[in-house]
């Protein structure tokens, strides 16, 4: 058994260690790598057009946004500057509406894409997904996915990558008009402007890609270290030995 005040330090520095490491867990969790802004706020390209079975979600005219990537150890893609978006989405089934949440799905092959507006050959983030519109009949709505929702993808990628993409992957857009239900039982047409969000497990980013241990951790390994070292000299030394 350690005893002492060496043994002490031994195990103060082992709980510490220990704390980091769950620490280090915690950390391992989602962050908003980007997010967008409308150029010009008040312009209201993103559509959505009842067409029954074939109705679409989409940019009516390719619209400038400012885009965002996060610094620091949130940085999963670089790139901070004007971009070009564009969106295609098609149904998959009727509107819903559950408790006054009113539901539009959308169906395998949407696409939202953002491109370098100074080089159009360059995506800055493109966003394959099977998502949904959900909103109420008396507020604002969103389209978004999450990868952990049932019958829900997101795909991501980008030219400007510097860390890496690891789910769960989240994505929200704005909506900023009330929702409702055509008789046809799709949403009615609707244009909107929209803001944006993206999110992707903090594991993956270029800042921080391998999750390592934080200082907590390092100092308790530290400690370890000296208590080791402290009953080890006092054993070559012959003074006294720990039992």
């Amino acid at each position: 058994m350690i005893r002492g005040k060496f043994g002490s330090a031994v195990w103060a520095g082992l709980a510490i260690a220990v704390m980091g490491g769950l620490a280090t867990e915690a950390t391992a969790a989602s962050v908003t790598f980007a997010s967008f802004q409308q150029v010009d706020s008040g312009a209201t390209p993103w559509t959505f057009t009842n067409s029954g079975a074939s109705s679409t979600f989409t940019v009516s005219a390719p619209v400038n946004v400012n885009f965002q990537s996060t610094t620091g150890l949130g940085q999963i893609i670089n790139f901070s500057g004007v971009a070009i978006a564009t969106l295609t989405a098609t149904v998959n089934g009727l509107a819903t509406n559950s408790g006054g949440i009113i539901s539009q799905n959308f169906a395998l092959g949407a696409d939202l894409k953002f491109v370098n507006a100074a080089d159009t050959a360059q995506t800055v983030l493109d966003v394959a997904f099977i998502g949904a519109i959900t909103g109420r009949p008396d507020g604002t709505g969103s389209l978004g996915a999450s990868s952990a929702a049932a019958g829900q993808v997101i795909s991501y990628s980008s030219n400007y990558l510097v860390g890496a993409f690891i789910q769960p992957f989240t994505f929200s857009l704005s909506i900023d008009t009330p929702l409702s239900v055509n008789a046809n039982g799709y949403l009615n047409s609707f244009s909107t402007a929209s803001t944006g969000t993206f999110s992707a497990n903090g594991a993956g980013a270029g800042a921080n890609p391998t999750a390592p241990l934080p200082s907590a951790a390092v100092a308790g390994f530290g400690m370890l270290s000296l208590g080791g070292l402290g009953l080890r000299f006092r054993r070559v030394s012959g003074r006294h030995i720990q039992r």
